[in-house]
């Protein structure tokens, strides 16, 4: 695994699959992440996910997160763009009209609205209010 410079470890507990010890109900198993998700990551760092049981039972797994320095510049004429080289220079951002209607509650492909060859996006924001009425009534 790699990760850009001041960016923040994700929640790696999240990508596993299939875990069991036989004998514990996995929703009585406790997972915890060192560093825990959200911590700023600034160079090569050891993260360790802990599993314990009911009884006690404590094991372990520890893998390196290494720092990523190659950064690929994202391509305006490109007609998608890999999460993975985003690094937080470079993408774009943006802001709803107002801080509290959760712009980007839903986000969709809506294909080449302006004809220019790219797809576009179509961006979601619940309870807007438009006019003095009330957006999300009318679309359903």
């Amino acid at each position: 695994m790699e990760l850009y410079k001041n960016s923040t470890l994700p929640n790696y507990i999240s990508y596993l699959t299939a875990l069991s010890d036989d004998l514990t109900d996995n929703f009585d198993l406790i997972f915890t992440q060192t560093p825990p998700q959200g911590t700023l990551f600034t160079a090569d760092t050891n993260v360790t996910i802990t599993a314990k049981d009911a009884s006690g039972n404590i094991n372990f797994c520890t893998f390196l997160v290494k720092l990523k320095t190659v950064k690929q510049d994202i391509d305006c004429k490109s007609t998608s763009i890999n999460v993975n080289n985003l690094y937080g220079e470079n993408g774009f951002s943006i802001y709803g009209e107002i801080l509290t209607r959760e712009a980007g509650f839903s986000v969709n492909n809506a294909g080449d609205v302006n004809g220019d060859g790219i797809n576009d996006l179509i961006i979601g924001a619940p309870e807007i209010i438009i006019h003095g009425m009330e957006l999300q009534k009318f679309i359903r």
